[in-house]
């Protein structure tokens, strides 16, 4: 019997020993947000255009659900307001070039929305104000995306490519 207590207290200690360290190190203890104001700014998201990582999404927009593939570095609030203007047709036109768009805007010809990274230093004006790429659902062999902004839920249009790839 006195055996059994014995070992019941060494493990006892054992136990105490091991949560008193792993207190210590903060393990048990449950992760703490970052306080922006006194300690550091939450690292950016980092888009990496040479291997790029995407997300199937189903995001929903009123009583609407849509698949779609999103970029890492794209917020879902950002890609639902870009499909909400989408298909209420209220996306601001601001291209430099105001060529009338063969189609009426549709959220359902998205498939893709991705950072626009390098496009943004594309030739054309407007580019450089873009933050998000909107590819298209197009022909086989064709290539059409769109490069908006997106500011306070508004989506604004800086840039439309549409070409054979």
């Amino acid at each position: 019997m006195a055996h059994r207590r014995g070992r019941a207290l060494v493990a006892y200690v054992q136990l105490i020993a091991c949560a008193t360290v792993l207190c210590a190190c903060g393990v048990t203890r449950d992760p703490r947000p970052v306080d922006v104001g006194s300690r550091g700014k939450p690292t950016p998201c980092v888009w990496d255009e040479s291997h790029p990582t995407y997300k199937q999404r189903t995001l929903r927009v009123g009583q609407r659900e849509f698949k779609l593939r999103v970029g890492l570095c794209v917020p879902d609030a950002e890609a639902v307001a870009i499909l909400r203007a989408y298909s209420d047709d209220q996306v601001m036109d601001r291209r430099a070039k105001r060529t009338p768009l063969r189609r009426r805007f549709s959220e359902e010809r998205i498939y893709l929305i991705f950072k626009a990274g390098s496009w943004r230093s594309y030739p054309e004006e407007g580019f450089a104000n873009s933050d998000y790429a909107v590819s298209l659902a197009s022909p086989e062999g064709t290539l059409h995306m769109q490069f908006v902004s997106v500011e306070n839920e508004r989506v604004m249009l800086w840039g439309d490519i549409s070409g054979p790839t």
